[in-house]
């Protein structure tokens, strides 16, 4: 089932959250990622802000760019060559995995932020500015007051942002979406790992596995806009029409639908996450024995 808000020269939004209807309409021949000017008053703005946010300079994010971009596809095959499991940095996951057992005061945000980087660059250092030019980017792209946006617009903020997460990758663009972005999906991730680590029950019976799947998190929402005038689940869709995937909510069904597995948009670290969670559980409940070898080697 889709939710349909349509109020003329206003909005003209469709809200999706089944598992089966994500997909369909994440698969809808219409629906990509131009992001450009068109429809009414609201989907402008959101365009806008999507299409300024994803970029760094002029140059788009590979998460922003459309179906068919001869560079996306490239870097989509490309990036699913690298980000394959055990493509992670043993210390940083360690350091995740102190976390989920309360040994560790370093912030859980630069934590995440440093093992997500070093699958782009080897040694990357996750810093307060890194950190703080995240959230900046993560406000941008959530905030749907526009005042707020035109403040941070003066001041440079997600500018700057994107600048700072682009020279911490050496200028890998899906590494900026990935330290600036996609990483947040991680931290509601570790929250719930430690939390079913107090649990001496569920730290017993868990396997790593199981331990991922409980704590995966897709992203909020995925957009897309239609390209053209066309039927959908949702009723007719107008050019501009913007289509609000909640992927988050859908997935906790369909782990598939986290990651659009089954979709053109893809994200490439579909089997890395899951994996790099349950590494994580792992390392937080071997025994200290096993642990100390570990860091010994």
């Amino acid at each position: 089932m889709a939710r349909r808000i349509s109020i003329p020269l206003l909005a003209d939004l469709v809200i999706v959250d089944r598992p089966d209807d994500v997909q369909s309409m994440a698969d809808h021949d219409a629906l990509d990622r131009r992001f450009v000017d068109t429809g009414p008053f609201l989907n402008r703005a959101l365009a806008a802000r999507i299409r300024h946010g994803l970029r760094v300079g002029h140059t788009r994010l590979p998460s922003a760019l459309v179906r068919e971009d001869a560079t996306r596809l490239a870097q989509a095959d490309a990036l699913s060559e690298r980000l394959v499991p055990g493509a992670w940095d043993e210390a940083s996951l360690r350091a995740l995995a102190e976390f989920v057992e309360g040994r560790t005061r370093r912030p859980l945000g630069e934590l995440v932020q440093e093992a997500v980087g070093r699958l782009f660059k080897p040694s990357y250092q996750a810093t307060k500015e890194t950190w703080q030019a995240a959230l900046a980017m993560e406000a941008h792209l959530r905030s749907w007051n526009p005042i707020t946006r035109i403040i941070a617009d003066i001041r440079g903020e997600l500018r700057n942002a994107q600048r700072v997460l682009s020279e911490g990758v050496a200028g890998d663009l899906a590494g900026v979406h990935a330290t600036g972005i996609a990483l947040h999906n991680l931290l509601p991730a570790m929250e719930q790992m430690r939390a079913d680590w107090r649990n001496q029950e569920l730290r017993d019976d868990l396997s790593p596995m199981q331990a991922a799947m409980r704590a995966l998190e897709a992203p909020q929402m995925v957009v897309r806009q239609a390209t053209r005038p066309s039927d959908s689940i949702a009723g007719t869709l107008n050019e501009g029409t913007l289509v609000l995937l909640s992927t988050r909510k859908a997935g906790k069904y369909n782990a598939d639908v986290s990651f659009l597995s089954n979709s053109w948009s893809r994200c490439p670290a579909d089997q890395l996450v899951p994996a790099m969670l349950a590494e994580i559980w792992r390392l937080a409940t071997e025994p200290a024995d096993q642990a100390m070898q570990g860091e010994a080697a």
